[in-house]
């Protein structure tokens, strides 16, 4: 009879822990999704739009919100080599990282450009030579 008693308590105890797990898991997820949410919604809003006189606030906003997003590497580093099939997960996943931070910065820094600052800038793969692009273009247009 003891026995059953201990069961029952051990059945109950083990469902108590389940149910705590899965809540901080649970709270863990949104806790994540609502910081993702949060960084990209103010990163962006916070980038003022690229106009012929704003280019060293613009690149300072830009800088600040792909350091928060943790895709300054892309403006830092050149793009890694593509991966062999046999390399080691460690660099297969910074392979993927960089890959994806170049398309989000790229993305990034076309939605903030005005339209006609657009217009005079080609878009290259790789989002440091297309902010190098658009300094050039800031750089040549104060020369004339």
């Amino acid at each position: 009879m003891a026995e059953q008693g201990d069961n029952k308590f051990y059945k109950a105890e083990k469902f108590k822990n389940s149910l705590q797990n899965n809540f901080v898991m649970e709270r863990k997820v949104i806790d994540h999704c609502l910081q993702i949410s949060c960084n990209v919604l103010i990163n962006h809003n916070l980038i003022e739009t690229l106009i012929s006189s704003n280019y060293k606030k613009w690149r300072d906003d830009l800088e600040i919100a792909l350091g928060l997003l943790d895709y300054e590497m892309v403006l830092e580093e050149d793009a890694p080599m593509v991966p062999a099939a046999n390399a080691s997960a460690e660099t297969k996943s910074k392979y993927a990282k960089w890959t994806k931070g170049n398309k989000m910065a790229i993305l990034i820094m076309k939605r903030s450009i005005s339209p006609s600052v657009k217009g005079s800038i080609t878009t290259p793969e790789k989002a440091k030579e297309l902010l190098k692009s658009i300094g050039e273009f800031f750089l040549e247009s104060k020369k004339v």
